[in-house]
């Protein structure tokens, strides 16, 4: 910016009142953020409007009422639009297994309805097993969303039930996943397709499906082109979020996982899989049961001794055996620096790329700080 205010500073036009005013004509919903919204939550601009990135900004939540009701009206409206075009066979199956579709998804369909034996139905239960599945494994990984709730109320964390990620059933969970993934592959071309020549677009030509559903549910940002995967495309997306979550699964706990999602191929759902499996509840616990303290002091060590000065476990070492009688308080100045690096991680942005880049300045600085002290 500087040296283009340097070549080009004549040039460049004030249009600071001009965008405000274009603001001020923006639609609900065009353009939102949390009301307690931070410069140092959101990343730079380019980041920002680079359509390989994710928001940078806070999440927000949902007017819970409102949206329950709506949820509950799209159910019976689904179900009534499926009973009046579609075969018998077809109406049989809403009416026994799609009364209360949510509770459903958790559960196995395969029950008593001969109706499941049609190819068609093999394809619909394929993918709810699927879902089922997929909502399984995220029970084992994540806190419940009552007990987030609880935090969010202000609740201290000891008074609450500590929650550990059951990795192991997670795994079993998301072999699952991936064997009925690949079966939906082999069923992809069953049920309505989009009119001849044209792709699969958004959708709208199927007649229950709202076309402006990826606007609703999109995350608050500048605005932007967004659109909807096709098929092909959303299994790909799928295939490659579950690869990912099943290197979280392999990897943890593992400091320097941080660092190569920033690196690789993560997106928003995988890196807050990644953030809520490190610290379920308790914020000093990695994956609730390894203290964050002992985990850091390695990392440090493993991959940023290099840029120290001196390397830590020399200092450490050195101060044991001249000054014994100050190990405890050495060890909480330690611990204190420790968390000053976290902290200071955290206010680079949500690119975890970039935050390594700053981390390696913040070791530096605080290296030398170490060695006064």
């Amino acid at each position: 910016m500087v040296d283009a205010y340097l070549t080009h500073g004549s040039k460049l036009v004030d249009i600071t009142n001009e965008f405000l005013k274009a603001c001020e004509e923006l639609e609900t919903g065009e353009f939102s953020m949390s009301n307690d919204f931070k410069i140092s939550h959101a990343m730079s601009a380019i980041e920002i409007m680079d359509p390989k990135m994710d928001s940078g900004m806070d999440s927000f939540e949902w007017k819970m009422l409102n949206f329950t009701d709506k949820a509950k009206l799209t159910q019976e409206d689904v179900c009534l639009q499926t009973g009046h075009n579609v075969p018998s066979y077809d109406r049989t199956f809403v009416s026994t297994n799609l009364t209360d579709a949510i509770a459903k998804l958790r559960k196995t369909l395969r029950g008593n309805n001969t109706a499941t034996e049609k190819h068609e139905f093999q394809a619909l239960l394929i993918r709810f097993e699927f879902f089922s599945s997929l909502l399984e494994m995220f029970d084992f990984l994540l806190p419940s969303k009552g007990t987030l709730y609880l935090l969010n109320a202000g609740i201290n964390e000891t008074e609450i039930d500590p929650f550990i990620p059951n990795l192991y059933s997670a795994g079993e969970q998301l072999q699952k996943c991936l064997h009925f993934h690949k079966r939906i592959l082999a069923t992809i071309n069953f049920g309505k397709q989009p009119p001849k020549d044209e792709r699969d677009s958004l959708f709208d030509w199927l007649s229950t499906f709202d076309s402006n559903t990826y606007l609703y549910m999109s995350t608050a940002g500048l605005p932007r082109k967004l659109q909807l995967f096709s098929r092909l495309e959303g299994y790909k997306y799928i295939e490659d979020t579950l690869e990912t979550i099943g290197e979280i699964i392999m990897s943890v706990p593992d400091y320097e996982l941080v660092k190569k999602f920033g690196d690789l191929h993560s997106n928003i759902l995988t890196r807050s899989v990644l953030q809520l499996i490190l610290f379920p509840l308790n914020r000093h616990n990695l994956t609730g049961t390894i203290p964050f303290m002992q985990i850091a002091f390695n990392s440090v060590n493993r991959f940023c001794g290099y840029l120290m000065n001196n390397n830590i476990q020399d200092v450490v070492a050195q101060h044991n055996s001249y000054f014994p009688h100050l190990n405890v308080l050495f060890n909480e100045i330690f611990g204190l620096f420790e968390r000053a690096y976290t902290c200071l991680y955290q206010t680079h942005g949500n690119n975890l790329a970039r935050q390594w880049d700053f981390f390696h300045v913040n070791f530096d600085d605080f290296s030398i700080l170490i060695n006064e002290v």
